[in-house]
């Protein structure tokens, strides 16, 4: 039962790394669409 809880503990740790790795990379596309927008819009 002890390979079950290391099992389990370490499924949920893997998923949280992946969730902050997934907002992490949406947060940086989203700044780099806005300063994309923001140059067009300066540049015109």
């Amino acid at each position: 039962s002890d390979n079950c809880d290391n099992v389990a503990a370490l499924t949920r740790v893997i998923s949280i790394i992946i969730t902050t790795i997934t907002i992490i990379i949406i947060i940086v596309a989203v700044i780099m669409i806005i300063a994309l927008a923001v140059s067009c819009l300066i540049s015109n």
